[in-house]
This record gives structure tokens, sequence and C-alpha cells, in this order.
């Protein structure tokens, strides 16, 4: 259990689809546990706006835990809007991010430990974290503080693609998992990389040995 927190934890990794299909065979009777595997879940595929949604369902959330939450529905923000422009009712509206922050800011007020972010408003925190994803190469986007809004130009880490063949959901539901071009893609390439390109190496064999086979034959 303290090694599933720690990787919900890891501020480096992002993607949680492999952890999931893990835990599906392991027991969900102990309430404790079937809570950490469902917030497990959550950060694979749901959002904030999940969270509050299901909130009954999920382990409670520290600081760490809720930041990287937000990471995580910002990633799914920007892959979904790759190319337009979100202003921050948008945020607030699609991805309940303007609440998210709130709710960071009262959850890290509530401790006593020197915090990561500290800033007067809200939206100097949500920028900060922004800034924050841009220099780990995780998204490239242009704010835009007069406008209050955000252009997103590219998302380099794309989401876990859900598979109803490959996992079972115990909380969210087929309808509150976005389908968006990323995650698409991702599965489109997985699918070509396992069944057209070694398809395509048999065929330039076998193709290969036809021709030899019949320039033999002719001399």
């Amino acid at each position: 259990m303290t090694d599933i927190i720690s990787t919900l934890r890891d501020d480096t990794r992002f993607n949680y689809s492999d952890v999931v299909r893990k835990i599906q065979q392991e027991d969900n009777s102990v309430p404790h546990h079937a809570h950490l595997h469902n917030t497990v879940e959550l950060f694979a595929f749901g959002n904030y706006p999940h969270y509050v949604k299901y909130q009954p369902h999920f382990i409670d959330l520290d600081k760490t835990l809720l930041l990287k939450l937000i990471k995580l529905t910002i990633l799914a923000m920007c892959s979904e809007n790759e190319g337009k422009i979100i202003s921050v009712e948008d945020m607030e509206r699609d991805y309940g991010l303007e609440s998210a922050i709130h709710h960071y800011t009262q959850v890290a007020n509530s401790t006593t430990e020197v915090e990561q972010y500290q800033f007067s408003n809200d939206c100097h925190l949500l920028e900060s974290i922004l800034f924050s994803m841009i220099d780990d190469s995780l998204i490239n986007i242009k704010i835009d503080d007069i406008c209050k809004s955000i252009r997103v130009v590219k998302s380099f880490k794309l989401r876990d693609s859900y598979n109803r063949n490959d996992v079972k959901l115990l909380v969210l539901k087929e309808e509150d998992i976005p389908r968006n071009a990323g995650t698409s893609y991702a599965k489109l390439e997985k699918w070509l990389n396992e069944n057209v390109k070694p398809a395509q190496t048999e065929y330039g064999t076998n193709l290969k040995k036809f021709n030899e086979k019949n320039i033999m034959n002719q001399n």
C-alpha cells in the first residue's frame, strides 16, 4: 500500500494504467485498500472534477497528491486542446482548475510545512504550476495575462489511454473519460507497431524470397 502511494507521489510519473492493471486482481474487500485502488484509477484516467464528483470513494488527498492531480488535470486539458486558446473561465467550467487551486491552498495552509508554492492569490499559484510544467518539458503553452487565457502549443506527455478490454473501471464511468486525439494516436501507434509493422516486415521478407527464387529459376 505504501508503495502505491509513493508511486502516486512520484513527481516524474504521470501514467498509472500499468498499476491499475496490476491491482485489478488484488483484494478490494478491505475498505482502505479499495479507496486506494480507486484513487489509482482516478490518477490514471480522471481529473479533479471526478475527485469532487466521487470523493467518498477515494482516499483523502494531502497537498502533494492534490498537486499531482492538478498537474494531471492540466495535462489532460492541454492534450485535449492543442492549438486552441483556453480562457480562465473554460479552465474552471471544463476542468475545475480554479476550484482545485483553491482546494490546494486550503490544504497547504492547514499545514505548518514550508510550501513549494507561496503566492498572494490563486491566479499566481496556477501560473506558477503552469511554468513549472513548462520547465519540466511537460507542456508548451503561451500565457496571456491581459486576456486571462492560455494558448496550448503542445502537450509532450500524454495521459493514460483507457481500454475497456484491459481495465474494468471501479468508480469512473466510461463517459467520464475524455476521448482525445493524444490518447487515440497513442493507441493507434501501439496497434500499428504490434500488428501492421510485423506484417509488413513478413511481407517484405517473403517478397524478397519469392524474387530470389524467380531469379534462380530463370538462370
